[in-house]
């Protein structure tokens, strides 16, 4: 085995062995959400339920309805809480949804009423083509007719679909709520994990209220220096003004990138990564200058970059990460590994020099 290719692997398992962001570019900045929306639980699952009390023992659950794949014969392990247990015998006509994964493990997912069962119907019979890129479009125009809702849950459930949508496909769609209406949503304290969702949405709104929102807040947020989703305000503001608001982006926090905090980067790359994967591919241009820009100014960024683009299986910047290392710029062996694993992973080209590995190129 020759010393590039035990490079290649060792630097494939640095990459797995190491903490990445969220998989799909438009869900990149949430923290606070389940990692699997509601939709995407029913897609996994190989049978999903619908359970009440049992007769025999009110305290455990039993089928009353197979939803989705075949009966197992088991029922959830789950003990039914006394507040469960209260509701359900006040209400006979409903029961709470559960999903069994392919290994065994059951989760439970909503009580099912009046209100959220024809959504699961929903979910239930589309699952197989909306779980898939084609039915991605139809999945995002069903979930943004569910943000007028006038039940709070479905809204909510409907913010987590989107946000787990691909920014290309999120950045498709049209969506039934106003700017009023999003800003209100992120002044609330029990909204705050949907804020993420709620911000690119109003990127993507072109009237004058949301252009003003956008605005105000990212001045306040360079101003004050907050960190706390710095992404996807600036995801808004790129989005909203393009080329003109990726330059006031430059000019605001890359003008003087020693002033920003290890968290303003990852925010800032994410931010960058999203539109430089997902979104106008006028920007793909601009957006490597500044990243390019970034790294060389901060070679920690570096880093982020790696991990974030290597998380959206785009090499676009393969070629920076490895000028970065051959001016040997990164700082520490861990940061080279993160590195030289995102070159690893990009498809072999076998022009001249394209199977250099990256920490080859500092380590020489």
């Amino acid at each position: 085995m020759t010393r590039r290719t035990i490079l290649r692997a060792a630097a494939l398992a640095g990459l797995l062995a190491l903490p990445l962001p969220d998989r799909a570019p438009a869900c990149t900045f949430h923290t606070a959400l389940p990692e699997a929306s509601l939709s995407e639980n029913i897609a996994a699952s190989v049978e999903v339920i619908a359970a009440r009390p049992s007769a025999e023992n009110p305290f455990a659950f039993e089928t009353v309805a197979v939803l989705r794949g075949e009966a197992s014969g088991t029922a959830p392990p789950f003990m039914v809480d006394s507040v469960t247990r209260a509701r359900l015998a006040r209400k006979p006509d409903e029961a709470v949804l559960f999903a069994r994964a392919p290994d065994g493990a059951w989760t439970r997912l909503l009580i099912l009423d009046a209100v959220t069962h024809p959504v699961v119907d929903t979910l239930v019979s589309h699952a197989d083509v909306w779980a898939t890129p084609a039915g991605a479009a139809e999945r995002r125009d069903f979930f943004a007719r569910l943000l007028a809702h006038r039940d709070a849950q479905i809204r909510r459930i409907a913010l987590r679909e989107l946000d787990a949508l691909p920014y290309e496909v999120l950045r498709g769609g049209t969506y039934p709520v106003t700017a009023a209406d999003l800003v209100r949503g992120l002044t609330d304290i029990n909204e705050q994990p949907f804020a993420p969702i709620r911000i690119l949405l109003l990127g993507l709104d072109d009237s004058d209220g949301a252009g003003q929102a956008i605005a105000r807040r990212l001045a306040m947020m360079a101003t004050l220096r907050m960190e706390t989703n710095l992404g996807p305000w600036i995801t808004a503001a790129i989005e909203r003004d393009g080329p003109a608001g990726l330059a006031a982006i430059e000019q605001e926090y890359l003008a003087a990138p020693a002033r920003l905090s290890d968290r303003q980067l990852d925010e800032i790359v994410r931010a960058l990564a999203v539109h430089r994967t997902g979104g106008d591919p006028a920007l793909q241009a601009p957006i490597d200058t500044a990243l390019r820009t970034l790294a060389f100014a901060r070679p920690d960024a570096a880093p982020a970059i790696a991990r974030t683009f290597a998380t959206a299986s785009d090499f676009s910047q393969v070629p920076l990460i490895r000028e970065i290392a051959a001016a040997r710029l990164f700082a520490s062996p861990q940061d080279l590994l993160v590195a030289a694993a995102y070159v690893a992973g990009a498809p072999r080209n076998d022009g001249p020099g394209s199977d250099r590995d990256t920490r080859t190129e500092q380590s020489n």
